[in-house]
């Protein structure tokens, strides 16, 4: 089950064929959930990057981020912010701090960094986004964040906080994975990054996907019954 609701991104047999000479050579693009899904050929997209106050036993608050949600149809850009958010703070919120954790899904990955300063750093990128560029990022942005704002300031100040500085980042990303630079820089352990294989996994033992989106406040109408209908379909992607 995908964090957006998605499901298996095999190839329908009942795609349409345009009869155009020469398509079956055409790179393919695959829309998910109104997301256009960019070849390999294309630049990987870092969609978010966000700072969250983790509070223990409180609900993790979104200080500050950046966002790209130009790939994605206008239909459907507020129901996958709103996925975003919830995702991140149902992740942020059940990450050990000190921790850094992937977590892989059909359509993308969430990178984690809990730092150990009272707030975690996350990043949302396609699925074939490096993890270890992606952790190199989280990282340089955390310092970057951890000396703009003391402890004091993180703990109390209400959202969100000044930091133009997390468009620099997220587009810094980008940059990193498309010139290949995180295939030499390997500063960071690849077995200290934990794997997921969907949000699921990530729950506390007891809770269900299901229940935490039925009860959120954060995500409308609307984005709740587009989660049911992915869910249901069991399918994301139309073929074109």
């Amino acid at each position: 089950m995908s964090w957006l609701g998605g499901g298996s991104s095999s190839t329908p047999s009942s795609a349409p064929n345009t009869g155009v000479a020469g398509n079956k050579n055409r790179p393919k693009t695959i829309y998910y959930l109104g997301a256009r899904k960019r070849t390999r050929t294309c630049v990987t997209r870092a969609n978010k990057l966000q700072i969250l106050r983790t509070d223990q036993g409180k609900q993790a608050v979104e200080l500050a981020g950046d966002y790209d949600l130009s790939s994605f149809s206008m239909f459907t850009r507020e129901n996958y912010k709103q996925f975003i958010q919830f995702s991140s703070k149902t992740v942020a919120e059940r990450t050990p701090v000190g921790s850094r954790h992937t977590i892989e899904e059909k359509i993308g990955k969430v990178h984690v960094y809990h730092t150990s300063f009272g707030f975690c750093a996350i990043l949302i990128t396609e699925a074939e986004y490096d993890k270890l560029a992606a952790q190199t990022i989280l990282s340089k942005a955390a310092d970057n964040f951890k000396v703009k704002y003391t402890p004091t300031e993180i703990a109390q100040r209400n959202p969100p906080l000044d930091w133009p500085e997390g468009k620099k980042f997220r587009e810094e990303a980008i940059n990193v994975e498309q010139t290949g630079i995180a295939a030499v820089q390997r500063e960071l352990d690849e077995t200290k990054i934990v794997l997921h294989q969907t949000i699921e996994s990530v729950l506390q033992r007891g809770e269900k996907l299901d229940t935490l989106v039925a009860k959120s406040d954060e995500l409308s109408g609307m984005s709740k019954g587009f989660y049911k209908q992915a869910k249901q379909q069991n399918s994301c992607c139309v073929v074109m």
